[in-house]
């Protein structure tokens, strides 16, 4: 055998090693979406009330843990493809 096609081989094997080694358990995609959700009430329009935005921020950090837990994990649906997962998440 040449060294090119066993250093191909090598090379694609140490890809999906480091593909499943950091493929996304559920707990850390709610992290993300925790945390992306978490930024989106940071970037909201001014439309609403100063006083409203803050009560509703208020809310949301202090039972975003919950609302993951309650709202995005039973709605959640994971795709494991071994290298790879996809997420798809329907709340409404």
């Amino acid at each position: 055998m040449s060294l090119l096609p066993l250093s191909i081989v090598v090379l694609l094997l140490g890809l999906s090693i480091g593909l499943v080694l950091s493929n996304p358990a559920m707990e850390d995609y709610l992290q993300y979406v925790e945390t992306e959700l978490g930024k989106a009430m940071d970037r909201s329009d001014q439309s609403h009330s100063t006083r409203e935005q803050a009560m509703l921020k208020s809310i949301f950090r202090s039972h975003s843990h919950e609302l993951m837990n309650t709202a995005v994990r039973p709605h959640t649906v994971r795709s494991n493809w071994g290298i790879m997962s996809l997420y798809e998440t329907t709340v409404f």
